[in-house]
């Protein structure tokens, strides 16, 4: 049996703050660790193109479509499958340790 595959997008926005973590973790914790959480945010990505309904469900926002997430280190990939074009978008990337409330702006 062959497992039905979504094609994995970022919005303009996810990919700016794609960009903005890795600044931030070159600041931080240096090039090396920047380089690994770029290359964790990655593959989890490209994971969510096998079975993104598997994901769980991120509850604490006020958008009126389901809104799922995954985690690459310290980070939330928060995503919209959407099944009728075989599309997973990722919305934003938030750090565990940012205010949650910020989110709901985000989505």
């Amino acid at each position: 049996m062959v497992a039905h595959r979504f094609q994995v997008l970022y919005t303009s926005y996810a990919q700016q703050r794609r960009k903005e973590i890795y600044f931030f973790e070159i600041k931080l914790n240096g090039v090396k660790y920047a380089r690994r959480v770029q290359k964790a945010i990655g593959m989890a990505s490209r994971k969510l193109g096998t079975f993104p309904e598997a994901c769980p469900n991120f509850l604490d926002h006020d958008a009126d479509f389901e809104i799922k997430y995954t985690k690459a280190l310290d980070y939330k990939i928060l995503f919209r499958v959407i099944k009728s074009s075989s599309e997973v978008i990722i919305l934003t990337l938030r750090n565990d340790a940012e205010n949650p409330d910020t989110i709901k702006s985000e989505l």
